[in-house]
């Protein structure tokens, strides 16, 4: 463990399965509560609880062999003497494009001025959580993976007392290096507000267990609300009654928004929920269903009021829209609330309103493709591409200010998605079918800029051979043309934009492709070689250069 968890290890249950829901709970004694911190790690994710109080979620993406722990002030949570201490872990244990496959496990330490209070291990008591569905659910995206499904009737409250069903943890041989988050971690806002902008009354028509394919089906007809009932979320309680299926909803958080999902809303009776998430409506409804692709999610609620928080899956969308199966609701909040890495915007005279309004969209989508790692979009995919990211690193370079060490992280971890080939990863952290070779020169790029507006030279030093190696693997299939020919394997996808001409044609294939040149490609090739020029000069590999 390189010295970073000093007793604790990692640990799991007796048995792991794709799309698992674990729980996992210690009891720690502090004298006082000065200095009390929580070193952990997970594979794939956690959600922390300590004397029933939310304290973070969101294990930095990572790979098997590069390993991110958090250190999370806990001092705010815990009292003098015992407290107890909660982790809901979620393991996907497939591959996506936004998660590499490794073995399930958790580890951590309660650590108090570096005396460890507390730790994982065979003691541990866990269990496979009864409110989540562990197992195969749909795919909200194959890029995302699979949507969760909640049951509150089945919620014993295990985050805040001793419940029943749990046993010993079991050790699990997970061999990695530990490093410290690279970034800091993200803000949990609750200051958003959103608006109930449609509602009604619906019939289910053909019923189906899929949450996003109930929406998509139900035949909806709008109802106006009570005089005088508030459309504003959160708020006292928006009544809504029916005498068909059931009541209906769409929460408005009027722009775009990623984060975490709170739902509160009373039921007379227990109540299958199933709430759509998206970017615009038609038709009175949120595009939930989209040929294999299911945005949206199931919430069994019980009898009264229920209060559900997402903790463990961040989602992206302007709307929520809330299919509630019961004769009645009411709603007291339905919210995405936005998860954000807290940057500094460069103060900007941007001109007249037009050219200011531009900008500031332009700002906006920055921050919200902006987490833990960038993104090329908040609601789809949540995916690292170095293309893409390539953009966000030159815009944010003027929109954002210190945000140099953020770059430098994004950098490195693409690094680590190094190939064989010496290609990079399709996306990071993630071991797709496919590549794209044109990316990896806009790596190159990325590196070579970030290198120009830092002069960061022991990073540079440090990414050299993944740099060398991309270079290689172009020069290497260079033929008597003096040209590069395109990749015709069947793992290479030849793609450089979402143009007709240009967007590589075939994705996944079972065939090599005939011999051919893109001009593309090659220039792209040259780009990189120019770029590289400073850069082997310092470093001092003038024959490199």
């Amino acid at each position: 463990m390189g010295g970073i968890f000093k007793q604790g290890k990692w640990i799991w249950l007796r048995k792991s399965g794709i799309n698992q829901y674990a729980d996992f709970v210690c009891k720690f004694y502090a004298e006082n509560t000065e200095g009390l911190t929580l070193r952990v790690s997970a594979d794939t994710d956690y959600a922390v609880y300590v004397n029933g109080k939310f304290v973070y979620a969101g294990q930095y993406p990572d790979y098997p062999h590069y390993k991110i722990y958090d250190d999370l002030p806990l001092s705010a949570y815990c009292g003098a003497g015992e407290n107890r201490l909660a982790i809901l872990c979620r393991y996907a244990g497939e591959d996506s494009s936004t998660y590499y496959r490794a073995e399930a496990g958790l580890i951590f330490e309660v650590l108090q001025n570096g005396k460890v209070l507390a730790a994982s291990g065979e003691a541990t008591r866990s269990r496979e959580d009864k409110g989540y569905l562990s197992g195969e659910t749909e795919f909200i995206t194959p890029q995302l993976g699979r949507t969760f499904y909640y049951d509150a009737c089945t919620d014993d409250g295990w985050i805040f007392e001793d419940a029943e069903g749990f046993c010993e943890s079991v050790p699990v041989p997970k061999a990695c290096s530990f490093e410290p988050r690279p970034v800091p971690r993200l803000k949990i806002s609750e200051s958003l507000r959103a608006e109930i902008c449609a509602q009604g009354e619906y019939i289910a028509g053909t019923r189906s267990a899929c949450a996003a394919e109930q929406i998509a089906r139900a035949f909806l007809s709008y109802k106006e609300l009570p005089e005088g009932a508030p459309r504003a979320l959160p708020c006292g309680g928006v009544p809504m009654e029916t005498s068909s299926d059931g009541v209906w909803f769409i929460a408005d958080m009027r722009e775009e928004t990623a984060g975490f999902v709170v739902l509160e809303l009373e039921v007379p009776c227990d109540a299958q929920i199933r709430v759509g998430f998206g970017e615009h409506l038609r038709d009175l409804r949120v595009r939930t269903r989209i040929g294999p692709r299911n945005f949206a999610f199931g919430f069994k609620a019980k009898r009264g009021r229920n209060r559900f928080y997402g903790a463990l899956r961040r989602l992206g969308g302007r709307y929520l829209q809330v299919l509630a199966e019961a004769p009645g609701a009411v709603v007291y909040d339905c919210r995405i609330l936005p998860a954000e890495y807290p940057v500094r915007e460069t103060p900007v005279r941007a001109g007249d309103g037009l050219r200011r309004k531009i900008y500031e969209n332009g700002v906006r989508t920055l921050k919200t493709c902006m987490h833990e790692h960038y993104e090329d979009c908040p609601w789809r995919e949540q995916a690292l591409y170095a293309m893409d990211s390539r953009n966000q690193m030159l815009f944010g370079a003027y929109a954002f200010e210190n945000n140099e060490d953020y770059v430098r992280a994004n950098l490195r971890l693409m690094r680590h998605g190094a190939r064989k080939d010496g290609l990079l990863e399709l996306c990071f952290p993630a071991r797709v079918g496919i590549t794209i070779p044109s990316f990896s020169l806009y790596y190159v790029f990325a590196v070579a800029e970030y290198f120009e507006r830092t002069g960061d030279l022991a990073f540079v030093r440090e990414t050299y051979p993944c740099l060398e190696n991309i270079l290689r693997a172009f020069s290497s299939r260079k033929d008597g043309t003096g040209l590069i020919p395109i990749f015709t394997e069947r793992e290479y996808w030849n793609f450089y934009e979402w143009r007709d001409g240009l967007d590589g044609r075939y994705v996944f294939r079972d065939f090599d492709l005939p011999l051919s040149y893109d001009s593309c490609l090659n220039l792209l090739y040259l780009i990189a070689l120019q770029k590289m020029l400073p850069v082997c000069r310092a470093l001092g590999r003038e024959g490199a250069a």
